[in-house]
């Protein structure tokens, strides 16, 4: 990639921070800086998959909303082949991540 970029005559240029100026992308910083926002990625996805272990041990679940019951389900997969959008669809069966514990169909309580 950093070839590419200097094919193309493009540099890489900080306006601000001690390494203010203009580099070679295919010099010792552009691939520094490329291996550290790797490793940071890395880092951020581990954490991540952590807090999804942690959480799931403590009973709690992941994701968005879900349907309830088989009911629930024909009609949001019923709603879903009439182009409906997962959000229209989870207003119209009453469907918030916040309530999951019973199935609510709209008008009840």
């Amino acid at each position: 990639m950093a070839e590419q970029l200097k094919a193309g005559d493009i540099g890489l240029e900080f306006l601000a921070g001690e390494l203010q100026s203009s580099h070679d992308p295919s010099g010792i910083v552009f691939t520094l800086l490329a291996a550290l926002a790797g490793m940071e990625r890395e880092y951020i996805r581990d954490r991540t998959l952590e807090g999804h272990e942690s959480a799931r041990t403590r009973g709690k679940t992941i994701g968005g909303a879900s349907v309830t019951d088989d009911t629930m389900l024909t009609l949001a997969i019923h709603l879903r082949e009439q182009n409906l959008s997962l959000r229209d669809i989870a207003a119209k069966l009453v469907i918030t991540k916040g309530d999951m514990t019973r199935p609510r169909h709209a008008g009840s309580p």
